[in-house]
């Protein structure tokens, strides 16, 4: 009988110890193979894929299609556009150019791409409350920050 209950502590031991070491990991086993950023927003955590080129040529063809499905009335095509901008945006914020170099403009760079991406947001909202006159007012602005960007790199 001693030597079952014996059994039984050894057995339970190993097991509570294979478990502790599954949950915590063997002992120098906390190396991880992804080189994530210590900080968001030190590294962007992806890298953009397409030329930097390509994406403004679609940002341009969406910007002026929000326009010109509001003209129509087509609220709906005139939205998935301007979130189609703000997600050019979301991903320009982590796109480097040879046209902009130095510390201080990449990060105006990054500022500039946010606040379009956000301002964007704002022109969705009001195209989803079919304000046209709003979402226009909000555009012209728009139209303004990417103008600081492109003079930037000019």
């Amino acid at each position: 009988m001693l030597m079952n209950r014996n059994r039984f502590i050894v057995c339970s031991l190993a097991v509570l110890g294979a478990l502790v070491m599954a949950l915590v990991g063997l002992p120098g086993g906390n190396h991880s193979d992804l080189n994530l950023p210590v900080v968001y927003g030190e590294t962007p955590c992806y890298k953009p894929v397409v030329p930097m080129d390509d994406l403004m040529d679609s940002v341009d063809d969406n910007f002026e299609a929000i326009s010109d499905q509001l003209k129509i009335k087509k609220y709906s095509k005139a939205m998935k556009a301007a979130h189609y901008v703000a997600e050019f945006c979301n991903v320009l914020q982590f796109h480097t150019s040879e046209e902009v170099e130095g510390a201080a403009n990449m990060k105006k760079w990054k500022e500039i791409s946010i606040s379009i991406r956000d301002d964007m947001m704002k022109v969705a909202m009001a195209i989803k409350k079919k304000d046209a006159a709003g979402a226009k007012k909000i555009l012209k602005a728009v139209e303004d920050s990417c103008e600081s960007c492109h003079d930037m790199r000019d």
